[in-house]
């Protein structure tokens, strides 16, 4: 029963998440010329010259790339982006005749962009994807040196050329202002308001602050074996990963034991494993 409502609310997400940037696209984007990244600018491009109608170009474009992807990706991959991807044509089309009355067009790229990000960041979240160029940047990615962000670029920076080329530079700006802050919110959503960060400490009381974080804070703490360049000596370093709202405390709790520990705190984009949150991907 578990498994079921898993695999219900990641269905339930991507196709949520499909709504709202058929809803960017249509409200927003179509209306004032602007284009989106991948197989979706294609396919707006095609509807600005020939008035073919997104939904069922994007349906089109698909079939040979997934009928790729299907040799070369994981089928379970492959069925959500599929679900994604039908549930994507589906929603295009429903909303076709949607128009959000907005008509400067820095708020258009400005609020398009936060939509496709919300959008694609659900269903990102939920492991899914809306086919298409995501297809093609993980074949890429797993038969050749190119990253799956740089295959993207890649295709964005094309959608953006023919953009240029065929209406003129400002629309091609207004685009790439979109798309930037699509990305921005698409990490945003992935990774919510809970942050993580990881922490290095260096210090002669490393016992005492060990038991502080593990009594106060409830985290794991590993111990590297290190050794001080200048003085030879070996110490214990101490390294854990918090959330962010949790950085002020331990700070406290380290100044309070030694003001003269050395504590470094780096960004960390994901944590998997026990004491966080993890999603059952399987």
């Amino acid at each position: 029963m578990k498994k079921l409502l898993q695999e219900f609310s990641r269905v339930s997400g991507i196709l949520l998440g499909s709504l709202i940037i058929a809803c960017s696209v249509n409200g927003l984007l179509i209306p004032h010329k602007l284009l989106s990244g991948g197989v979706t600018g294609l396919a707006m491009l095609l509807q600005y010259f020939f008035q073919l109608p997104t939904g069922l170009t994007i349906l089109i474009i698909n079939i040979p790339i997934f009928a790729l992807g299907l040799k070369y990706i994981s089928k379970r991959f492959a069925v959500l982006s599929l679900i994604g991807m039908l549930g994507f044509s589906f929603f295009l089309t429903l909303t076709r005749k949607i128009t959000i009355p907005i008509d400067d067009l820095i708020l258009v790229a400005v609020f398009g962009g936060i939509l496709n990000g919300i959008g694609m960041g659900i269903v990102f979240r939920k492991r899914g994807s809306l086919g298409g160029s995501d297809i093609i940047a993980v074949i890429f990615n797993k038969y050749s040196s190119f990253s799956i962000g740089s295959v993207l670029m890649a295709t964005n920076g094309i959608i953006l050329l023919l953009s240029a080329v065929y209406f003129n530079v400002q629309l091609a700006l207004y685009t790439m202002i979109s798309m930037y802050i699509s990305t921005q919110v698409i990490d945003f959503v992935q990774e919510g308001l809970n942050h993580r960060k990881s922490i290095i400490i260096i210090s002669d009381k490393q016992e005492e602050i060990t038991s502080a974080i593990l009594e106060k804070l409830n985290r794991g703490v590993t111990f590297l074996h290190g050794e001080g360049a200048y003085t030879h000596r070996e110490k214990e370093i101490i390294y854990c990963i918090i959330k962010t709202m949790e950085l002020p405390k331990l700070k406290d709790l380290v100044t309070r034991i030694d003001p003269k520990a050395f504590m470094s705190v780096s960004d960390t984009k994901e944590v998997l494993g026990r004491g966080f949150y993890v999603e059952d991907f399987k």
